[in-house]
């Protein structure tokens, strides 16, 4: 079939498209994001659209034309984006934005004639829940506890968009979420039943995770992995309040107190803190690492659109989350066999470390304990042997519980059924 590059201003549709006006595949499905940045959600969305077998033609909205899996979409995949078509207007009185990218998710809608739409943050929901209410069916997702989520994120208009979303979700053919700790923080919130909301995990591609960290370190990271004698740990997330870079900090700073108590024969090695991502925070926590006179232990590493090298070469992956829907950076640790740290920021630490017997698969410490924490990293030097069989039990039960293959399944199987039955119901 003859492709060409397809430009329609009205929608802000571009990419390799068929030349005939739609794929013919029977379902047409529109995965929505507010870009393709580097954050766990958008990389889930990419793995769905990017697996999708022939039963679906695969197309993505986007707000924002931006972000590494942009340029990793199969070439089949259409992209339309609002800010293509709609340029910044020069005067913005409140909702007009918001208007306008419902109207114009609207007409990729009704112009591409989709079958299901799918969205994986509470932003979209807010456009996806007013611009297809009543067609077409919905899947929507939710990735992090809202009763957190929300207030900690919007500034403004925060009882509306409640409402809104709470309408949204109640209206949708599906709405996941990626923990039984999110679904039944979003049945309180939103005042909604329970049985609302699915609860499907997150799922990691094993093979992909495992062949992306045996690429070659950059020059500038390996020469502050390779500091010795040192024990080094890998922060991995964006400089976001929810996700603890500052419990890290407060880490390095209890334990270098801690060893200093320890004779020079059996003194453990210098922590090193190896921040990956980038966010607002990243300054006040550079500032803050000055502050403790930890500037030489800490090392800001950027984002990284593969930062499993690094976290390869650690002893320990810590996840200080203050709170979380489902760590993707936890699964990826699993997976490659690392050491992992986490606070007990709520149901969904346990179920990712493990609790008894010899399945334990991390170490977890409470939410504000950086005593705890410390004295954890301090034992992963003095004794190893505990934490890389709990490695490697992590590692076994992320391919066994994890795998990208059944989740694709499950989710292209509840795209098939909502259609057929949106499909028998018009």
């Amino acid at each position: 079939m003859k492709t060409s590059i397809v430009h329609d201003p009205a929608i802000g549709l571009t990419g390799n498209a068929s030349a005939e006006p739609l794929v013919s595949a029977p379902y047409r499905f529109l995965a929505c994001s507010g870009s393709l940045a580097g954050g766990g959600s958008e990389r889930q969305l990419w793995q769905l659209v990017s697996n999708l077998d022939s039963r679906f033609a695969a197309e993505v909205y986007l707000l924002r034309r931006e972000g590494q899996y942009l340029d990793q979409l199969p070439a089949r995949v259409p992209i339309h984006c609002f800010q293509d078509a709609h340029p910044a207007p020069w005067w913005m009185w409140p909702g007009r934005l918001a208007r306008l990218q419902v109207q114009h998710l609207r007409r990729v809608v009704s112009s591409r004639s989709i079958d299901i739409v799918y969205d994986r943050t509470f932003h979209m929901s807010l456009i996806t829940g007013s611009a297809c209410r009543r067609w077409p069916p919905r899947i929507s997702v939710i990735v992090s506890p809202p009763s957190r989520d929300v207030p900690a994120t919007e500034r403004r208009w925060v009882g509306l968009k409640r409402w809104l979303l709470a309408r949204a979700y109640r209206s949708a053919a599906a709405t996941l979420c990626v923990s039984q700790e999110v679904a039944d923080d979003a049945a309180v919130y939103y005042k909604l039943p329970s049985t609302c909301f699915t609860v499907i995990p997150n799922p990691i591609d094993c093979q992909r995770v495992a062949a992306l960290s045996r690429h070659e370190l950059a020059a500038s990271d390996q020469a502050s992995l390779s500091i010795a004698p040192a024990i080094h740990v890998a922060i991995v997330g964006r400089f976001t309040a929810e996700k603890g870079h500052h419990f890290a900090l407060e880490t390095l700073a209890a334990y270098t107190q801690a060893i200093d108590g320890v004779p020079l024969a059996t003194r453990p090695p210098p922590m090193h803190l190896h921040f990956v991502g980038d966010g607002p925070l990243q300054s006040e926590i550079a500032a803050r690492g000055e502050q403790l006179g930890l500037r030489n232990q800490v090392h800001f590493h950027g984002y990284q659109s593969n930062p499993y090298p690094l976290m390869q070469r650690c002893a320990v992956v810590m996840v200080p989350s203050r709170y979380e829907g489902f760590p993707n950076v936890a699964l990826e640790a699993l997976a490659l066999g690392v050491p992992l740290l986490m606070t007990d920021y709520g149901p969904t630490a346990g179920y990712l470390a493990g609790r008894t017997g010899t399945q334990v698969r991390a170490r977890v410490v409470g939410v504000h304990d950086v005593q705890a924490a410390a004295a954890a990293v301090m034992d992963r030097w003095c004794r190893p042997e505990p934490w890389l069989l709990m490695a490697e039990l992590g590692r076994q039960w992320v391919e066994q519980e994890h795998a990208l293959g059944p989740w694709m399944q499950t989710m292209m199987q509840l795209s098939e059924q909502i259609i057929l039955r949106s499909r028998g119901a018009r």
